[in-house]
């Protein structure tokens, strides 16, 4: 705070101690001008705050180091893919990065990552790479990126299918970005049917459950498929839980399309075992999930005209009232 005043008060000295504190100030010195370029437009001042900033990124304590990169949020405003460049370059850690895309955007993630350019929002998604996808703020612009550039953020969801780091399946409004781009996902994962990375990408795009307009698209997609490509399909969804039981229609135009290619040997095991979610919740021995499941069975069950999926409905229906049941004797003991 005191130095950002003493900027506008006496711009030449301040701007001359901040390059000698960048240099030889003690520890606690440098983290404070650190934590000035993350809090102040410093960057605009010239040549010689860019350049404290530098020297600051190559400090010999490497947290000092991180926290200068982790303050470039200003810089990559002003010129993005150079200054991710850098960042790169200098091994920023994943909190840093985590701050640096933070302060880029003002954390109001969305719109920032929605009015990137293609090649803008590669840059960024490379730096997402090493920041992950934990934060708000970095989740909201994926999901901004996702909405203006939608196979750019599948790509990278799918780079990361071998990678230590987790994507979490409920990054915020990537469900409502692929379902407004829902054509395009049915295309890109139809073009990724071979790749390892395929469902670990559905998966993070949908949220975990497919939409009504999701489920139209693959629908079309998968009305042309090979058996070979059927099969892959649904191994692919198997990613989704419950996707039969939520979107029968889509598995009913599978299922038509698995017998016509002579594929349905092997996808009807795995679209019955989709009728039923994977994981749910209890309150006092009650499942609202399960219930939920059930009611949607039957009435699939109901509805069905291909006397397979008939039956696989019928018995996920039961199956899902035996566990219902089984819990309310289990709260009742």
């Amino acid at each position: 705070m005191l130095i950002g005043l003493w900027l506008v008060a006496e711009p030449d000295n301040a701007m001359a101690w901040i390059s000698a504190a960048v240099k030889s100030g003690r520890r606690e010195v440098r983290l404070a001008v650190a934590q000035g370029f993350s809090n102040h437009d410093w960057h605009a001042r010239g040549d010689a705050l860019t350049e404290a900033w530098i020297t600051g990124t190559n400090d010999d304590d490497p947290n000092i180091a991180q926290a200068f990169l982790g303050a470039a949020g200003a810089f990559i405003k002003a010129d993005l893919k150079s200054v991710v460049e850098e960042l790169l370059g200098h091994d920023i850690s994943q909190s840093s990065a985590v701050r640096a895309l933070e302060g880029a955007c003002d954390y109001d993630g969305h719109p920032y990552g929605k009015a990137l350019t293609s090649s803008e929002a590669s840059s960024v998604l490379r730096l997402i790479e090493l920041s992950g996808h934990d934060s708000y703020v970095v989740q909201e612009i994926v999901a901004g990126i996702a909405t203006t550039h939608p196979v750019l953020v599948l790509d990278h969801l799918a780079a990361l299918y071998d990678r230590p780091q987790s994507v979490p399946d409920d990054i915020h409004d990537l469900r409502e970005a692929y379902d407004a781009n829902a054509e395009t996902l049915a295309a890109w994962v139809e073009d990724h049917l071979e790749h390892r990375g395929t469902a670990f990408a559905l998966e993070a795009a949908a949220n975990g459950h497919l939409t009504a307009r999701q489920a139209d698209a693959l629908v079309s997609v998968a009305a042309d498929m090979n058996r070979d490509e059927i099969q892959q399909l649904v191994e692919h969804l198997s990613c989704l839980s419950a996707w039969a039981g939520e979107q029968p229609a889509l598995a009913h135009s599978i299922t038509t399309r698995a017998r016509t290619t002579n594929a349905h040997k092997h996808t009807r095991p795995l679209i019955a075992r989709a009728m039923r979610p994977r994981v749910w919740g209890t309150v006092n021995g009650h499942s609202p999930e399960l219930r939920a499941a059930m009611t949607r069975a039957s009435e699939a069950a109901a509805h069905a005209t291909d006397d397979n999926l008939k039956t696989d409905y019928e018995a996920a229906a039961e199956f899902l009232k035996d566990d219902i049941d089984q819990q309310k004797g289990d709260d009742d003991w």
